[in-house]
């Protein structure tokens, strides 16, 4: 036999094992893995349902009323509760009386009211109990929002009447200064009696320098006497205090003349 041709089969005889092993190694590998790498579970999928429109009220169950029940229905109710005072109470007291139909045609305004508050009806009549619960809370905590007012009311009144007794108080006290001024200077006295514009008559006060120096230092007095001096030569403190007594203030009018009988 020819040399080449032996070595060709020698060859194909030493390759034969190696490419049999070469196609079962991907197959145990594959094997191997199958059996090293167990399935993971798939993580479980989170649901969100929706929750209850209500639950049931019980010893150990929690009124949950819809979204659409909100404050300003227990609100809107509790007035119309306050404008029906005998439905209020008889509510109050058997709060299961919404549900029956009879007592409610007895009662137009309510049967009246219900039919046009659908949502606020249908709540109530479901849960009788707890709607009056949160009905009387509003009513309580209404009555304490009323008792803040009115304290508050009341105190600012107080306030008020402290101040205008202040200011009443420290004014007498510029008129008293004022007509203790006049009684120590008795010819302005005699002329502001006769004339009280004169008290803002910048030529007179100018001749007069005690009278001008006297209203700089007392600014309120000099307020007074521009907007009205008539009404403070003639007020009590200025008259008592400056022993003008019962004499008139301004000029004294001409008596009419009596006409030829």
């Amino acid at each position: 036999m020819d040399i080449a041709i032996k070595t060709k089969l020698y060859a194909r005889a030493a390759l034969t094992p190696l490419l049999a092993l070469s196609m079962l190694l991907p197959l145990g590998v594959f094997a191997s893995g199958q059996t090293t790498q167990p399935t993971q579970p798939a993580p479980p999928t989170a649901t969100s349902p929706n929750p209850p429109t209500a639950q049931p009220v019980g010893p150990t169950s929690r009124w949950n009323p819809p979204d659409d029940i909100t404050r300003r229905e227990i609100v809107d109710m509790d007035h119309f509760l306050d404008s029906h005072p005998e439905i209020a109470e008889q509510l109050r007291r058997d709060p299961s009386l919404i549900d029956n139909r009879e007592w409610v045609a007895h009662h137009p305004a309510l049967q009246e009211y219900l039919h046009s508050h659908q949502r606020i009806a249908e709540v109530f009549r479901a849960h009788p109990d707890a709607f009056m619960r949160d009905e009387d809370r509003y009513e309580q905590t209404e009555g304490e929002r009323d008792h803040d007012r009115d304290h508050d009311r009341d105190r600012d009144r107080d306030h008020d009447r402290v101040a205008a007794r202040d200011r009443d108080d420290r004014n007498r006290g510029e008129l008293t200064s004022f007509g203790q001024f006049l009684g120590g200077h008795s010819n302005v006295a005699s002329e502001l009696s006769a004339d009280p514009t004169l008290a803002a008559n910048k030529e007179y006060l100018a001749t007069h320098p005690e009278l001008d120096e006297y209203l700089k230092a007392h600014p309120a007095m000099s307020k007074q006497l521009a907007a009205n001096p008539q009404a403070v030569m003639s007020s009590d403190p200025v008259q008592t205090s400056g022993g003008f007594g019962a004499k008139p203030v301004g000029p004294t009018p001409k008596p009419k003349a009596t006409p030829n009988q």
